[in-house]
C-alpha cells in the first residue's frame, strides 16, 4: 500500500530533525565538543553585517579538529549551530548562494548575516 503521507512536509521536517539529532549525538564526544567550541570561535571573528555560508564554518573547524566518523556530521552539527545561534539572534539567513567545495556540486546554501 502507497503511503498516503508520501508529501506530508511537518512528517518530513520531524525526521530530517530527528536524524540530523541521530547524527549528531553519535559524533564523538571529543569531536562535537571540539567542533561546538570551534564554530564559537569562528562566529566570534566575524564582524556584524559579515556574510557567511555554512561551509564556511567546516572549512575553518576541520584543519584544526579534523574530520567526523561519518561526513553527515558535517551537516548535523552545522545545522545545530547555525539553528541555535539564528534562534539567538546572532545571525540572519538572508538568502540562498552556491557552496563552493567540489564535493558539494554547487548546491544551494543558505547565506547568513551576522547581526550586531
Amino acid at each position: 500500500m502507497a503511503d498516503d503521507n508520501q508529501y506530508d512536509i511537518e512528517e518530513a521536517i520531524r525526521r530530517q530533525k530527528a536524524a540530523e539529532a541521530q547524527v549528531a549525538g553519535n559524533a564523538q564526544s571529543e569531536w562535537r565538543d571540539g567542533y561546538v567550541a570551534h564554530a564559537g570561535a569562528f562566529i566570534g571573528n566575524l564582524l556584524p553585517k559579515q556574510t557567511f555560508i555554512g561551509e564556511e564554518l567546516r572549512k575553518y573547524i576541520e584543519p584544526i579538529i579534523g574530520k567526523p566518523h561519518h561526513s553527515n556530521a558535517w551537516g548535523a552539527m552545522g545545522g545545530t549551530v547555525l539553528r541555535r545561534w539564528q534562534k539567538e539572534g546572532r545571525i540572519t539567513a538572508i538568502g540562498m548562494t552556491k557552496m563552493t567545495s567540489k564535493a558539494s556540486h554547487a548546491r544551494l546554501s543558505p547565506l547568513y548575516e551576522v547581526q550586531g
